[in-house]
């Protein structure tokens, strides 16, 4: 554990920003479990690389498992959320550090 206390984060998207926050996290000595929307078993090149500290996951169980979750992506992804909008467009778009309820 660190100095936070916090061992575990929740990864809402495995994109740029998703994955560059799990090599730092790693590097920290937090341990991640990370999603994206095409499911746990396209993420295996990334937790291959990031190691034993990651795993892949749906968001639900991503978001379970951290005690601070981070999300950028649609809120769709989010568990109990929901991206429809006017004219097909996704305008909930996000990034948000969510601690642990």
């Amino acid at each position: 554990m660190n100095d936070t206390g916090i061992k575990n984060i929740g990864i809402i998207g495995a994109g740029r920003i998703g994955s560059q926050i799990a090599r730092l996290a790693v590097a920290k000595n937090y341990d991640v479990v990370i999603s994206n929307s095409r499911g746990p078993e396209t993420l295996s090149a990334l937790v291959a690389e990031l190691g034993p500290r990651a795993r892949a996951a749906t968001a639900v169980n991503a978001a379970k498992a951290g005690d601070i979750r981070r999300s950028h992506g649609a809120a769709e992804e989010l568990p109990g959320r929901s991206s429809r909008a006017s004219g097909g467009q996704d305008r909930n778009r996000h990034q948000r550090l969510l601690p642990r309820t």
